[in-house]
């Protein structure tokens, strides 16, 4: 799942564990955000407060991650930092987001994403991260010596992949996002489909 943020909130809880909210979006999915606590102990992290009610998808993204400490005895380290986050994913489809937050707060579970609630948070996907997001697929074409080059976009992101022969049969392909090295790889095989293989999954995050 890509709802990255608050996804972690529900693994933490799961675990009775305090969660740090720490990167972006994508990682931390691991067992590192969390020490060992009681669930039902006094937790010292800090919630940030709505203060007040409104409709929009911040103020119920914040309703719903304040519910964590009561509920769960656990809680981000700023539920201002995790909402931010998640809402600058992507911004045009952010009034998605309230009608899931609505339904997650009418059916709240600690540790899973709500059944009834999927088919909305889908919505949200679809919009941010499929047809409708403006991120471009990866284009790649083929050049001399088993070389290969690509591009592609995302609203914010431009991505690149530049694979060369490294040896007698390897290929080595960099990952770039807005001219950064993000990734590498180094394996047998066609540049072109090393390209797609190693550095799909890192520009997934940025998506």
């Amino acid at each position: 799942m890509r709802f990255a943020a608050l996804a972690v909130l529900a693994w933490g809880s799961a675990c009775g564990g305090n969660v740090v909210v720490d990167g972006m979006p994508g990682e931390g999915s691991g067992g590192a955000g969390a020490t060992s606590s009681s669930a039902s102990g006094t937790s010292n992290v800090g919630v940030t407060s709505t203060g007040g009610g409104g409709g929009d998808a911040r103020s119920k993204c914040l309703e719903y991650c304040e519910m964590f400490l009561p509920t769960c005895g656990v809680a981000p380290g700023s539920c201002g930092d995790v909402c931010d986050q998640q809402l600058s994913t992507a911004p045009a489809c952010n009034d998605r987001l309230a009608p899931f937050f609505d339904c997650a707060i009418e059916v709240f579970d600690c540790s899973v994403t709500p059944p009834r609630c999927q088919p909305l948070l889908d919505q949200y996907e679809a919009c941010a991260f499929g047809a409708d997001s403006g991120c471009e697929g990866l284009e790649c074409s083929s050049g001399g010596d088993r070389g290969c080059s690509c591009k592609g976009s995302c609203p914010g992101w431009d991505f690149a992949v530049e694979c060369r022969p490294s040896g007698r049969s390897e290929i080595s392909c960099s990952c770039l996002v807005n001219g950064s090295e993000v990734a590498s790889c180094t394996q047998v095989g066609s540049g072109c489909a090393l390209a797609v293989d190693c550095c799909e999954p890192s520009f997934e995050q940025f998506r």
